[in-house]
């Protein structure tokens, strides 16, 4: 099985993605408040961590379908673990978190898109079952 040239993937994914769009995204969540607890340490709720929660929703899925374009026109039998590594990359590269943050940013970014990936799946399944009459 012949290896993969990631850095050609990840330059592949910056043509493919509407990158003024993909930036306009990294940019909105750099300008939101994102003060999640109290001083008594209770955790809330603002609008603009839920707006984060879906800008960061957005740009991780553009990102994955991104990948998966990619995928196809360079022809690249990636693993699932190799698409991941990828999207996390991509992400990662392009948000910049005080140093103390750099440390975990490549955990959290995973685990978005495992979920974001995951929701994918499902829809995709069910979209594909409903249209085989199940």
């Amino acid at each position: 099985m012949p290896t993969v040239d990631m850095d050609r993937i990840q330059a592949k994914l910056e043509e493919v993605l509407n990158i003024d769009e993909f930036w306009a995204k990294i940019e909105s969540v750099k300008t939101l408040k994102l003060d999640f607890m109290t001083e008594d340490g209770k955790v809330i709720e603002t609008d603009d961590i839920l707006r984060a929660r879906d800008l960061f929703a957005d740009i991780v899925g553009d990102v994955v379908e991104a990948l998966e374009r990619v995928n196809t026109e360079v022809e690249a039998i990636l693993t699932s673990e190799e698409k991941k590594q990828a999207v996390v990359k991509f992400i990662d590269e392009c948000i910049k978190l005080p140093f103390y943050l750099e440390l975990f940013d490549g955990t959290v970014i995973g685990i978005l898109v495992d979920i974001v990936v995951g929701q994918y799946n499902k829809l995709k399944w069910k979209l594909s079952g409903a249209a085989d009459g199940e």
